[in-house]
């Protein structure tokens, strides 16, 4: 009895496949190349891997810049998904020369002159993301004189500091007094005045 024919082996796609095993590895060499990353989520045969691959044979990207393709659908993704938040596909994460383990989304839109544009930016970075200072929050004194406009030596938030017991401020919103009669002068000898005001 004649065996049937191994199927044919499947056609290589347009951009070397990626796992969440070979990733690791991928990203140390890019690192140790200075080469910027440019990895691409979708699924087989998607359009955006056409697309990309043209970038491969540009002679300002080729052996410059590294690319990727993570298959979606092959179960090899989810780890990789998880770690860098995609949400939706397909989807660019791209690095830049200066930084080639750093991937971040590309958040254009998934077309060639966009995306080239970017691939272009990334191979000329060699400066580093700066982390985002966060803001700074006001102390304790700085709060409480931003607040009731009260500070200086003479303020009773500096004033109550010097205790060394426990010092509870109230932080209330007040209403305007009403408007004095006129003529009323105040005091104990006020003429027509209802007495003293306090």
């Amino acid at each position: 009895q004649q065996q049937e024919a191994p199927p044919p082996p499947e056609s290589p796609g347009p951009l070397p496949v990626i796992t969440s095993a070979s990733f690791s590895k991928f990203i140390r060499d890019s690192e140790l190349s200075k080469r910027p990353v440019v990895l691409v989520f979708a699924t087989k045969g998607h359009h955006l891997l056409n697309t990309v691959a043209k970038f491969v044979k540009k002679e300002e990207f080729k052996d410059k810049v590294r690319f990727a393709h993570v298959v979606v659908g092959s179960g090899q993704e989810k780890q990789l998904m998880a770690k860098y938040r995609i949400k939706k596909v397909p989807c660019v994460l791209m690095s830049s020369k200066a930084e080639p383990g750093n991937l971040r989304q590309f958040d254009g839109k998934l077309e060639e002159r966009y995306l080239e544009k970017s691939v272009e930016l990334a191979l000329r970075s060699n400066v580093k993301a700066q982390p985002k200072a966060a803001p700074k929050q006001p102390k304790g004194v700085e709060l409480v004189s931003q607040l009731t406009k009260d500070a200086g030596p003479d303020g009773f938030f500096d004033a109550c500091l010097q205790h060394q017991g426990m010092c509870v401020i109230a932080l209330l919103q007040s209403k305007a007094p009403p408007p004095r009669p006129q003529g009323h002068k105040g005091g104990a000898q006020g003429g027509r005045g209802r007495g003293a005001s306090f």
